[in-house]
């Protein structure tokens, strides 16, 4: 299947999410909560330092890890676009 896309609205307010033949959008204000979700998804499972951080890829990174690059270019979209 093909990894996530997040694509900003030109107003830059939501975040279109696509995947197959889901779609969903957000407000751009909760772009943060879904990179965590995303990640906290891609590390489950991870082996893990003394201090609990993920030291290695986890169980879900495949699936995940492509999903949460999309939300994070997303973010860095809209921060270039904040920077302008």
């Amino acid at each position: 299947m093909k990894p996530l896309v997040a694509i900003p609205t030109k107003d830059r307010s939501r975040i279109i999410l696509s995947k197959g033949n889901w779609r969903h959008t957000i407000p751009a204000s909760d772009l943060p909560k879904w990179i965590a979700l995303y990640a906290s998804l891609r590390d489950r499972l991870a082996p893990k330092s003394k201090s609990g951080r993920p030291e290695g890829p986890g169980k879900y990174s495949a699936v995940y890890g492509p999903d949460l690059k999309a939300l994070e270019a997303a973010r860095k979209t809209l921060a270039a676009e904040d920077a302008t």
